[in-house]
């Protein structure tokens, strides 16, 4: 959520265009964002929160769901195209 809020907020990516986000979109080392704008391709600089934030969330994309499917950069449990890891009694739960 801070990443959506990071990106519609500091670099004006609307909505829409979040949602379209893949995982090939960002670029740490070079610190960008490709967006699909229009028919093209908008190159967002990151400052060094907004590389924090996309850093911060492929990390826990990658801890929360490692066999993940789906190539969009945002995914929730719902729609990471695996079936849901099975909890035990004791497990606390995800979110």
């Amino acid at each position: 959520m801070r990443l959506i809020v990071g990106l519609v907020a500091i670099h004006a990516v609307r909505a829409v265009e979040v949602a379209l986000l893949d995982l090939a979109d960002p670029d740490l080392a070079r610190r960008t964002l490709a967006v699909c704008r229009g028919e093209g391709i908008h190159l967002v600089y990151l400052d060094d929160l907004s590389t924090g934030l996309v850093a911060d969330w492929l990390s826990e994309r990658r801890r929360r769901w490692p066999q993940a499917t789906r190539s969009h950069l945002l995914i929730t449990p719902r729609s990471t195209g695996t079936p849901p890891p099975r909890r035990s009694a004791t497990a606390p739960p995800l979110g």
